[in-house]
């Protein structure tokens, strides 16, 4: 996890998330069933500050450090360049829900 970038507001660092191909069951889950074209999931790896109010306090972010999110294919974030791998800055808001929280 890279420690030097911290996202501001209410931006979220993440790196894309494949399902394990093994249901908890022990059945094996096909590629076309694991990949749905539209949409992504994503681990959070950092989480901003949150978002400042009009009053001047900053909002509480919905998602926590550790998550695996759900967005859909057209707000996959900013991709960052400098860093090992596929990390994106994304915004708390174009996240649909939240799949699994540790």
């Amino acid at each position: 996890m890279p420690s030097n970038i911290l996202p501001r507001s209410n931006n979220l660092l993440v790196e894309p998330y494949e399902k394990p191909p093994v249901s908890p069951g022990g059945i094996l889950i096909p590629d076309s069933a694991r990949r749905d074209p539209n949409k992504l999931l994503w681990m959070v790896l950092k989480v901003g500050p949150g978002k400042l109010t009009k009053k001047g306090i900053r909002g509480p972010m919905t998602c926590q450090e550790g998550d695996i999110i759900h967005t859909e294919r057209a707000f996959i974030g900013q991709p960052l360049d400098n860093v090992d791998g596929s990390k994106y800055l994304l915004n708390e808001d174009y996240v649909l829900g939240i799949v699994w929280r540790e």
